[in-house]
């Protein structure tokens, strides 16, 4: 469970996926969703290409696993160049699946790889990191979304947006109740495809809480940086 939470810090979309019923989907549901070497299947989405999920919206300047962990610049690059190393290993994966081989191998090549990935994510980190995400998980494992994600999020829209002592507030009841809401989707979801569509609806839901608190000038600048984050996604294409 220890790199499934690291899993969940480094890409937040991968928090809303692991608890989900994997068994209620079959192999004849899965998609392809081709980026260069890096893709997405229902099941298991790519850490390579997670920052092109909805969820990933709402995270700030980059995954959160760097605002909740406070990584160095120095950790921050090696971990990087952890993840570009294993970019390979996530593409032969769609050369099995197009190649004909079972769901079954698809998924152990993956696991595997991920394993190692985080096994070396791992050593980067500091023991004062690692009990954060240890308390994290003991958090999730209790059905409870961590209060640290909130207060993380609450202080990145803080300086973006200099919200004042209420706004602050009410931003903190919003995504405690958001990171509620998508536990018990997670929980809740028959499949990956029903559990997508909730997401999607809490995301949106979300983001006219967001915008309905700010005033002119704050929205503004709320908005251009929506815009932003969603010309450099990855999927994107004018």
């Amino acid at each position: 469970m220890f790199k499934s939470i690291f899993a969940v810090l480094l890409m937040l979309g991968l928090l809303l996926l692991s608890g989900c019923n994997q068994d209620s989907v079959t192999p004849s549901e899965v998609s392809l969703e081709a980026d260069g070497p890096t893709y997405l299947l229902v099941e298991d989405s790519d850490p390579l290409s997670l920052e092109s999920d909805h969820a990933f919206m709402m995270d700030g300047a980059g995954p959160i696993i760097f605002q909740v962990l406070d990584l160095s610049e120095e950790q921050i690059a090696q971990i990087r160049e952890i993840v570009s190393s294993y970019r390979g290993q996530f593409g032969r994966c769609q050369e099995r699946w197009q190649s004909g081989q079972s769901w079954e191998d698809i998924r152990a090549a993956r696991e595997a790889a991920r394993d190692s990935m985080f096994a070396e994510i791992l050593t980067v980190l500091t023991p004062e990191q690692r009990a954060i995400i240890e308390e994290i998980q003991n958090q999730l494992d209790q059905g409870i979304y961590p209060e640290i994600l909130v207060e993380k999020r609450v202080e990145f829209f803080t300086e973006l947006l200099s919200l004042t002592a209420d706004q602050q507030n009410i931003f903190s009841a919003m995504f405690a109740q958001f990171g509620q809401d998508m536990l018990e989707a997670r929980d809740n979801a028959a499949n990956r495809r029903e559990l997508h569509e909730t997401l999607r609806a809490l995301f949106e839901e979300l983001d006219t809480q967001i915008a309905a608190v700010l005033n002119a000038d704050q929205l503004e600048v709320y908005n251009t940086w929506k815009a932003e984050r969603e010309r450099h996604r990855p999927h994107h294409r004018p």
